[in-house]
């Protein structure tokens, strides 16, 4: 029996400060004798994984972990799946959920992925996801959900499902899901608990990519500070334009505005509270320079229109 290649891992001896690591002629037969063989495979392998996540591109995060998922689990399927914000709730008829990256693995020459892939969410394995509990259907896929509307889409039928939540805090915001076809089943070498923790490791990760996003995972703090300023300035250029106007008003367009008023006084006060309970330097300054525009916003108002303040 071979045993892959442990470059991660160094055992103690009884000798203290002593240990055998990867070259050492003893250290083959000692992984033997404390894992199983199958399972520190797949450890190494996972080690080797998120190496590679850490160094991925957003773009290439999710194609590179349902690969090396499809690889170490030996799942022929593999998703990163989110919720969709409109419609009906998972489950119930015309749901969706949108996977963000779906791949499959047939074989060394017959693997593909896609992104943004949005699929129906009832009469399907992923409709149990209401529950937002790890689920297992271990074999029999077919019979249990056989009017799946996604079938015919699949190169080839799946016979087990494995699927763990993910979490923002208390929200369940998704989920990572794998499938194995019967053959593929048949050739699983790791048990439904491994599996899951093999999945759950990763969780943290997928879910700190899921939340980043392609728009603003690179953006400094201070490129955000930068554009609010100027987002600020552009509205009180705005309010200064239509001071030519503020004679005249009516009543009807006074009502209103004293509604913004009071908006303007409520986000005052709230600014004031965020920068009560805020530590860090770069947040602090962040709602420091957001309060003093708008209390420039605020004078502007009361100067520009008096009479919205009665």
């Amino acid at each position: 029996m071979t045993t892959l290649l442990r470059p991660s891992l160094c055992i103690s001896q009884p000798r203290p400060g002593v240990v055998i690591q990867q070259d050492d002629e003893a250290f083959g037969a000692t992984v033997q004798e404390l894992y199983v063989n199958d399972e520190t495979v797949a450890l190494e392998q996972l080690v080797q994984l998120k190496k590679r996540l850490r160094q991925a591109s957003n773009d290439n995060f999710l194609p590179t972990l349902c690969d090396g998922l499809s690889r170490i689990l030996h799942a022929q399927y593999v998703f990163v799946s989110k919720k969709v914000a409109d419609g009906p709730p998972i489950g119930e008829p015309d749901s969706c959920l949108l996977a963000l990256c779906w791949f499959w693995n047939h074989g060394e020459t017959a693997f593909g992925s896609s992104s943004n892939v949005t699929y129906h969410a009832f009469s399907c394995p992923c409709a149990y996801m209401k529950y937002e509990k790890i689920l297992l259907i271990p074999e029999r896929l077919q019979e249990f959900t056989p009017d799946n509307p996604n079938a015919a889409n699949l190169p080839v039928p799946g016979e087990a499902y494995l699927a763990v939540p993910i979490f923002d805090g208390e929200k369940c915001i998704g989920h990572i899901g794998l499938m194995w076809t019967r053959e593929g089943l048949e050739g699983k070498r790791l048990g439904w608990g491994f599996l899951e923790m093999m999945i759950h490791s990763l969780e943290d990760i997928v879910l700190d990519n899921i939340l980043k996003g392609a728009d603003f995972s690179t953006k400094p703090v201070a490129d955000q500070v930068n554009q609010t300023v100027e987002i600020a300035h552009e509205a009180l250029r705005s309010l200064h334009s239509l001071a030519p106007f503020a004679r005249n008003l009516s009543h009807e367009l006074r009502t209103p505005m004293q509604g913004i008023v009071g908006m303007l006084d409520i986000m005052h006060a709230t600014m004031e509270d965020a920068l009560k309970s805020q530590t860090d330097a770069t947040s602090q300054s962040f709602f420091d320079q957001l309060k003093d525009h708008l209390e420039v916003i605020q004078g502007t108002w009361s100067s520009k229109f008096p009479s919205c303040r009665h």
